[in-house]
Parts: structure tokens; sequence; C-alpha cells
């Protein structure tokens, strides 16, 4: 498979000059995940919903103002490297260009609806799924769940109760419900009304229900099919015992590109402090682990509160493991990047210990079962 075979010339446009107020009409009637930005006949960039939901914007600020960078892909990019590009940048629909002129994009969706019927779909999703999962009750108040989100850098947020799933919170509730009352303030349902804040509303009136389930021995096949039938962006899995995993359609990328450049890749997000450093500290903890996890693919992910102690703020940091073997996490926070990695690294390593030490327990199991240890 080639990217050009995946390119797609169906993307909403808009132009650097349109007001917020006119795109949040077109999101509303046509749910676009990106809208492609021209500045007239030129390119200048993708703006996303979660960008719009993060941002702090006026209904007049233009569409220009608020861009950011994305990758560029070339038509000749290999696909496993527009994979690449995607996770890195967090967006899953990048532009294609050939030489200066833009012939479409690429989505991260259509490229897996052309593997999973291949031997990546037979691969289960126990090694892909995220268990480190943030969650919240009914009774949250939307503006706390936003800030969850930011906070831990995720975009979906299961409400659980007493164990029971009750739904999911995801980007696309939210804009749903922030973007309408934003265009709202800019156009008005009734003259002179003012919509009230949504922020105070409990997350249980907003969120997704029922939510589609998978066992945790369900394939990457399968999760691709409920997502897709369903169009929703990510399953919760049963892990058992109450407990539930997420696992999003960046997730299903993630476990591709491990599938076709097997490899070990690091990807950091919100870092101030030397990469090198980071990189360094994490290859020293599973550097000692390697003939456990395999190929591994690697997101340090760092958030700053406001506290600061000593010219240093208060930092959360999560490191999150997708390996051969399945999926590890540690996190930690401290007052500096470099104490928050280090206690994050000290937490997962302790993870691993007790990986290493539990698949070294089965080996013996086998080897005695197997008659190995009989005399």
């Amino acid at each position: 498979m080639e990217l050009r075979d995946v390119v797609s010339k169906d993307y909403e446009r808009v132009d650097v000059s349109t007001k917020l107020s006119t795109v949040l009409g077109v999101i509303q009637r046509k749910h676009p995940e990106v809208l492609v930005v021209f500045d007239g006949p030129r390119y200048r960039g993708i703006l996303t919903n979660r960008w719009l939901v993060r941002s702090k914007i006026l209904p007049d600020t233009k569409v220009g103002s608020i861009l950011r960078s994305v990758p560029c892909l070339d038509v000749g990019t290999p696909v496993a490297e527009a994979v690449r590009q995607m996770i890195e940048s967090g967006v899953n629909q990048l532009p294609v260009f050939e030489g200066e002129k833009l012939v479409g994009i690429v989505k991260g969706w259509e490229i897996l609806r052309r593997v999973v019927g291949g031997r990546y779909g037979d691969e289960g999703v126990e090694k892909l799924v995220s268990r480190d999962v943030i969650s919240a009750t009914g009774e949250t108040p939307l503006g706390k769940a936003i800030n969850l989100l930011r906070e831990n850098g995720v975009t979906k947020l299961p409400i659980i109760e007493g164990g029971k799933l009750l739904g999911i919170l995801t980007i696309h509730d939210i804009v749903e419900v922030v973007v309408h009352r934003k265009h709202r303030e800019t156009v008005g349902d009734l003259a002179g009304v003012r919509p009230s804040s949504p922020l105070g509303l409990p997350v249980k009136s907003l969120m997704s229900s029922p939510v589609v389930t998978l066992p945790v021995s369900a394939r990457v096949r399968d999760a691709f099919r409920e997502m897709d039938r369903h169009d929703i962006s990510c399953v919760v899995v049963d892990l058992g015992g109450g407990e539930y995993g997420i696992l999003t359609r960046t997730d299903l990328l993630r476990g591709l590109l491990r599938v076709e450049q097997p490899s070990y890749r690091v990807q950091v997000s919100g870092a101030t402090m030397d990469k090198h450093k980071i990189f360094d500290g994490l290859r020293s903890v599973v550097s000692r682990f390697e003939n456990l996890l395999g190929d591994i693919y690697a997101h340090i992910y760092f958030h700053e509160h406001r506290e600061v102690f000593r010219g240093e703020k208060l930092t959360l940091c999560k490191v999150r493991l997708y390996t051969s073997r399945g999926f590890f996490a540690g996190k930690g926070e401290s007052w500096g990047q470099e104490g928050a990695l280090h206690v994050a690294l000290d937490h997962l390593e302790r993870q691993l210990l007790t990986a290493k030490e539990l698949a070294h327990e089965q080996r013996v199991a086998g080897e005695i079962l197997s008659g190995a240890w009989l005399d």
C-alpha cells in the first residue's frame, strides 16, 4: 500500500480570515474532525476540534490566529512514516503534497481499514489497551472533567461508580456542548438571552451511554469493526474485576507502527528539560528488561501545575510503554520536570520488576509441569 492510495480530497475548507463564529456553525452541521485552512489558494494549516475546546478564544477571533503547525507529508512518504508522524503530532489526519500542491489529506482510520484484514487484525488488544485510566463519577461537573482531561493529556473519561461503567465522556461530547454554547453566544437562539455556562453540569447528562465494550481477549479486527460501525473514537475494554481500560484509534495506529516498524521509539509531550536526559533516564530503566519487553513504543507526558516552590513548578509526569508483551505505565509528581520524571520512572520500574518475577514464575511452573525438574 502506498500513501497515494489512501489520500482523500474529501475535507472541509475554511479561509484564514473566517471568524470563529462561522467555523462553529460548520462544526455543528458537518462534525468534521479537522478543518483545512487556506489563505486564498495557499494552504496554511489545520484546525482540530480538540484545539477549539481547549482554546480560550472569542467568537470574533479569526481562524488564522489560532492555527498550529502539523507535519506535511509528501505523496511518496512511506505509510509507516505517515503513521509515525500522526502519532507524534497527535493529529490523525495530515495534509499530503505533491511538490507544492496540496493533493488531499490522509486519515489514519483509512490506513487501518486497509490493514485490519491482514495479520495485524489478528493481534490481541490486550497489548494495546491503556490501563492507567483516569475516571470520574456521574456527578462530576463538566468543568472539573475538562481539567482532568487537560491535566492528564487524555481525550476520554470513563464514568464509573461502584465499579460499574455508566458511560464515557469524550472530546466529541464536549465539542457538542461547549461549541454549541459558543455558537449561541455569537448568533443567539433568542434575542437578548445569554445561555448559562455548561461547566457546572454533571457529566452524566452529557456522557455517551451505553458504552461499546469489548473483552480483553478481543482482536484488533474486533475493535476496528466496533469503532467503525458506531462511528466512535474508542472502545472500553473490560479487564475483569471491575477494572476497565481504554482503546482508542490512536492506540490502534501505535500498534500498527510496532508491527510495521519494530523498534524502540519515544514520544515526549510538554517537556522543557533536556530531552537527552529524558531518553537516558528511560533507557536506564527499560534496558534491564529488554528480553521481557521486546519492541517498545514509549510516550512520556509532562504537565506543570501553577504551584511553585524554590523556582520549580509542581509537575506531573506519566510514562506509558507499549511493548510486545503488553502495556506498562508509571506516573509521579514532584517539583520540577527532572524530579517528576525520576518518580515516574521509579514507579514504572517497580511494575516491570513485578512483571519479570511473574514471567519467571510462569516459566518455572511450565518446566515443572513438563518434567524438566523431575528426577
